[in-house]
């Protein structure tokens, strides 16, 4: 099986700085006047096809 590789994903937002989370594969930042998410892994995981 191929995961996806998380050493890459930063701990905080890049654009704000502020923590992230993550909500069924999407990390999303906690500053709601940023809005920021990454979707890499969850479209590079072969199992949401």
């Amino acid at each position: 099986m191929n995961n996806p590789s998380h050493k890459d994903c930063p701990a905080f937002c890049p654009l704000c700085g502020a923590d992230l989370y993550n909500v069924d594969q999407t990390c999303v930042c906690k500053n709601p006047k940023c809005n920021w998410s990454c979707t890499r892994c969850r479209d590079e995981d072969p199992e949401n096809d």
